[in-house]
């Protein structure tokens, strides 16, 4: 059995005698760990019982103490889940949580291949707390609930939290961001952030508050909308493509990147006014390394776009079939190099 580092103690067997002797194995228990099952019941569930599991997931957090672990056997458990109070929850590939997961105060974890996904007006997960919450978060996807408010990642309240994925999805539905980061820290880890078929939200990904993101691939389907919208500070992303355009606030400080060698922001095919690029606002400090920055079709007339004057850092190549904005310059170490024939075509 895969711990993530806990070392298994206290395994015991019961028998019919009482003892561990004869008459056969009647349960078999593991210290600090409760299990979770399709064919488990709640009225009849023991903690940390192999054999007398639970049904729900909730019923065995409400159970767990502080440093325990819930284990989360394979199937499609339809319920919302707070998850508080120092404890660690370990789906198994092929346990889905169809609900809203929140997750308070407390240094909380949540571990494995798990897929959560929310069809309501909600957050798929949401994560809040106080400042010295630590809230640790690995799946498989996460995908959005719908209506104004929801959200497919959100991160509230003081304190850090962390989250590996594989995939962030934002249904077609969604007018929310799919992932918004009010307060706190949050380091996010995806292979791809992405918007099914017409999306209706204006931003995909929107950043109020400290965030460390990296990413392969941020795409936003849907015309005209912002992939990336920066209003807060000592943010950094670091990604290899990104399909739509990222805004910077003016008072935001970011440091965009592409991964290893370069990165790619492409603008939304049919919208070619739209600069890769969008410094708003009176001032800003954006630093920018290893980037080619793409504009679709021919009307664009601007790798980098602002209003009023702002200058750019350059900490690397920067690369575009367009010329920089007139209110825009640079300083720094990098190169800006325009490249007429440079491939602008869909990824």
């Amino acid at each position: 059995m895969q711990t993530y580092g806990r070392v298994i103690t206290g395994i015991s067997f019961t028998s019919p005698d009482g003892g561990g002797g004869g008459g056969g194995i009647t349960n078999v228990t593991l210290d600090n760990s409760l299990f979770v099952s399709k064919d488990g019941n709640d009225t009849t569930a023991q903690p940390y019982s192999l054999v007398n599991k639970y049904l729900t997931i909730q019923a065995a957090i409400n159970d767990a103490a502080s440093g325990e672990t819930v284990f989360v056997y394979p199937g499609t458990y339809t319920e919302n889940l707070t998850i508080s109070g120092g404890i660690r929850v370990h789906f198994f590939l092929g346990a889905i949580v169809s609900g809203q997961i929140d997750m308070d105060g407390g240094t909380n974890y949540i571990t494995g291949n798990g897929q959560f996904t929310y069809t309501d007006a909600g957050h798929c997960l949401h994560i809040f707390g106080g400042a010295a919450s630590v809230n640790m978060v690995e799946c498989f996807s996460v995908e959005s609930g719908t209506g104004a408010n929801g959200h497919a990642i959100r991160k509230t309240g003081a304190g850090f939290a962390q989250v590996n994925c594989q995939r962030v999805i934002a249904r077609a539905t969604l007018t929310g961001p799919a992932v918004q980061v009010t307060a706190g820290t949050l380091h996010l880890y995806a292979n791809a952030i992405q918007a099914t078929a017409s999306f209706a939200g204006t931003d995909l990904v929107k950043l109020e508050s400290t965030t460390l993101l990296e990413c392969d691939q941020i795409v936003q389907s849907g015309g005209g909308a912002r992939a990336i919208y920066s209003t807060g500070g000592n943010n950094r992303i670091y990604f290899n493509l990104v399909v739509g355009y990222v805004q910077v606030d003016g008072t935001a400080s970011i440091d965009i990147r592409g991964f290893g060698a370069i990165g790619a922001i492409k603008t939304n095919p049919g919208t070619t006014s739209i600069a890769p690029l969008v410094l708003s606002g009176t001032t800003s400090s954006t630093k920018i390394g290893n980037l080619m920055l793409a504009v679709e079709g021919t009307t664009g007339n601007a790798a980098i776009y602002s209003a009023a004057s702002q200058t750019v850092v350059l900490n690397g190549i920067i690369a575009s079939n367009k010329t920089l904005g007139a209110n825009v310059s640079y300083t720094g170490s990098g190169v800006f190099v325009v490249d007429p024939n440079m491939d602008t075509g869909n990824p």
